[in-house]
């Protein structure tokens, strides 16, 4: 490994670690307050980040490799569900360093942060799908038309409504990406060191995490999924005829939503890491950022 390229190893590995550390680190503070929108709050944190590993490498790769790697070390978070975060931040990253494919510039980093930012809208609507099905789909159409017999409107001001939440989004993923851009290295370095001393403080501090059926049991009464759940009920108990459809067609979406959570929980990441090559630059990267776990720890 030529001088240059040991350099950039180290400045992918480092910010490889400060997204983890964060990611973990604002991830628990939110999953703590059970603040909502914490999904598209830790996307714009991975924007930053990535964006200013870009800027010091000037390879597109190295943010998806830091995605790629943070997703995984995301099993070692001391709260909180595993393999959704490691999903999100995953794709995240891939999305992020496919506009880089056009060149490393202040215009594609602004592009690459704003389709990072959309992905924070679509996972939840395809776990939802999967959990709900087309059904899920038939609720809402009911309830929206049962709204417009209360308060009149047009199928178009909702989609407004939701365009003007993505255009928000996109607002605020330009900001930070414009923020990463601008930002003194010297103030930047300041900014990672007190992150860094966070986890010391925090991360290793030894926390009791929920058990599987306590953990189940949360996911289960999120609000958003206990709002769409009941919804479903009321949809088919109005609907239906037959009071055993009714039951089979509730009864379906909570199994499969035990079915997914549970999945969700219980899924063995350690399998993942076989995915890697021995001499790939993920298993490397992912072999230093546990030495150094293991050192602070």
């Amino acid at each position: 490994m030529s001088k240059s390229n040991d350099q950039k190893f180290k400045n992918l590995s480092k910010y490889t670690f400060i997204l983890f550390i964060s990611e973990t680190g604002i991830g628990s503070v939110l999953h703590g307050f059970k603040i909502p929108l914490s999904g598209h709050l830790l996307s714009l944190n991975q924007s930053f980040w990535l964006t200013r590993l870009t800027l010091q490498n000037k390879r597109k790769e190295d943010s998806n490799h830091a995605a790629q790697v943070s997703s995984i070390l995301k099993s070692l978070s001391p709260t909180g569900k595993k393999l959704t975060p490691m999903l999100a931040i995953s794709m995240q990253g891939f999305l992020f360093h496919l506009p880089l494919y056009f060149g490393i510039n202040s215009l594609t980093l602004i592009v690459a942060g704003v389709f990072l930012s959309l992905w924070a809208f679509i996972q939840p609507l395809l776990i939802y799908l999967m959990i709900f099905g087309k059904s899920l789909l038939d609720v809402a159409q009911y309830f929206l038309e049962k709204l417009n017999e209360v308060i009149p409107f047009v199928p178009s001001d909702l989609s407004i409504i939701l365009l003007l939440f993505i255009v928000i989004k996109i607002l605020f993923s330009i900001f930070v990406s414009l923020f990463a851009l601008k930002i003194d290295d010297q103030k930047e370095k300041q900014f990672a060191e007190k992150i860094e001393n966070q986890y010391s403080i925090s991360f290793n501090k030894p926390k009791k995490e929920k058990t599987f059926l306590k953990g189940l049991f949360f996911d289960l009464t999120r609000p958003l999924f206990l709002a769409t759940f009941s919804l479903t009920i009321l949809f088919f108990y109005f609907s239906e005829s037959h009071y055993s459809k009714t039951i089979w067609s509730t009864l379906r979406p909570l199994a499969s939503a035990i079915i997914i959570f549970s999945f969700l929980r219980l899924y063995p990441t350690e399998k993942i890491l076989k995915l890697f090559k021995n001499d790939s630059t993920n298993k490397r990267l992912l072999e230093n950022i546990l030495k150094k776990i293991k050192s602070d720890s």
